[in-house]
């Protein structure tokens, strides 16, 4: 296992401080345990609808599970959220996108300035486990906590929606919403590159296989509209 590989290599860096091995321990991690599948049944437990599997480190207490949560990006979560509009809204606004951008630049700047997890954590007065949620996007940052952040990792705010995507951008909870597809209903009447009847032209024009005979059509329609302008 590449992990396992990384791990063991540490061990060889002998001119390295302790301090940053034990930086690069954390970073790297590694669990020890095995998966396990649940199958999930209709209501009368005689047709299999899904499975789920799980990770676990600790499977002499899964006779005891009363229940199994997963992720709003869980493959189940995006076939139940085509059912119900109150998960699709659930998984727009948790685990956003946006939200895990945040929480990578938390962990870039944290691992510039040498700090651990449970440095940062001690400062911000919570433990290692909640920073790593953070930083993970899996819980949402507060604005204060988000201003105690800058303040302790030496950035504006600015800092944390820096070198945003566009696909990232396209996660906000205002362009993401269940009713995303009558916003983008909107913004194909706006734009007129995006209607049905420009691409049918568009495709019909290159249908055309004579580049003069094109050439021709196309002065043609400039004319017209220029035409029409001037009236």
């Amino acid at each position: 296992d590449f992990s396992d590989e990384l791990l063991s290599g540490l061990d060889e860096l002998s001119d390295w401080p302790d301090k940053v091995k034990t930086m690069q321990n954390n970073w790297i991690g590694r669990s020890v345990g095995c998966e396990i599948k649940f199958e999930i049944y209709d209501k009368n437990k005689k047709k299999l609808r899904h499975s789920l599997e799980i990770f676990t480190t600790r499977p002499d207490t899964i006779f005891g599970a009363t229940f199994a949560a997963i992720s709003p990006n869980h493959p189940l979560s995006e076939r139940l959220s085509e059912q119900k509009n109150e998960i699709k809204n659930f998984r727009v606004t948790n685990h956003n996108a946006i939200d895990m951008h945040v929480g990578k630049r938390v962990r870039l700047r944290r691992t510039l300035l040498g700090m651990s997890q449970e440095q940062l954590g001690v400062t911000l007065n919570l433990t290692s486990q909640q920073v790593q949620k953070y930083e993970s996007g899996t819980n949402r940052i507060s604005a204060s906590r988000l201003w105690d952040l800058s303040q302790i990792l030496d950035v504006s705010i600015g800092y944390f929606f820096e070198d945003m995507s566009s696909q990232t951008k396209l996660a906000s909870p205002r362009k993401a919403n269940i009713n995303s597809k009558k916003l983008l209903d909107q913004a194909i009447e706006r734009d007129p590159m995006a209607k049905r009847e420009t691409l049918e032209l568009v495709r019909t024009y290159y249908s055309i296989s004579q580049p003069h005979v094109r050439k021709r059509i196309s002065e043609m329609i400039k004319s017209v509209a220029g035409t029409l302008k001037g009236e």
